[in-house]
């Protein structure tokens, strides 16, 4: 490396590269130090950005890590409430609500018990389904009950009084959260504390099946 002085300026040439310096006044100062000076700032302000990016880092990192976790959390937690709640909610049994004595006032007094029809169609795993038969001669009477037996099953049950109603369903008034007549399986559908009641009349009218539910209204 070769030095030039003046009264102005200072001319470094080191390896072909020349560095031009401008000064007040004629100093003598070591080729090293201007080396080693920009190169120690550098490396300082590098240490300091990085610390930096580290604290900031460090901060999101927690910061997002821990709001996810408390709303997952708190999400399980209330699955966990409702399925236990569902799971210790007492099955309604039909039979308990449509009674011999019921059956008798809409039938005739020579009512008796009958077997349930095919309820296949209500079994569900989250669940528990009871049925109640009654008849007089060719009239009959019927009551299923779906129990929800997880946060699942009341999931279900809603469903079939919104998006999976059937097309057609007329809505009837009155009777539980509420309640729909399908025309097409002749039943009176209603929604109560979360259960689903299923009404059914050898005569298939809506009338007739509105006469039950109203001896049962107390029920649902």
């Amino acid at each position: 490396m070769h030095r030039f002085t003046s009264s102005k300026q200072t001319l470094f040439v080191c390896g072909g590269i020349v560095a031009l310096v401008v000064i007040g006044t004629t100093i003598t100062v070591l080729a090293r130090h201007h080396t080693t000076n920009p190169i120690s700032v550098k490396n300082t302000a590098v240490k300091h950005s990085n610390s930096s990016t580290n604290v900031r880092a460090s901060t999101t990192t927690g910061t997002a890590t821990k709001t996810p976790t408390n709303s997952v959390t708190k999400q399980t937690s209330s699955a966990d409430k409702q399925t236990a709640a569902a799971a210790t909610k007492p099955v309604t049994v039909a039979c308990t609500l449509l009674t011999l004595d019921v059956a008798r006032k809409l039938l005739g007094s020579g009512t008796q018990a009958s077997t349930p029809g095919d309820t296949s169609t209500y079994q569900a795993t989250d669940t528990n389904v009871t049925a109640c038969a009654y008849a007089n001669g060719d009239n009959n009477v019927q009551l299923v009950v779906r129990t929800p037996t997880s946060s699942l099953g009341t999931s279900e049950n809603d469903t079939v009084f919104g998006s999976g109603r059937p097309s057609g369903a007329t809505t009837v008034q009155g009777y539980g959260q509420s309640a729909y007549w399908d025309s097409s399986a002749h039943t009176l559908n209603i929604l109560g504390s979360n259960n689903w009641y299923v009404i059914t009349r050898s005569t298939g009218t809506e009338a007739d099946t509105e006469a039950v539910a109203a001896q049962l209204a107390a029920g649902f």
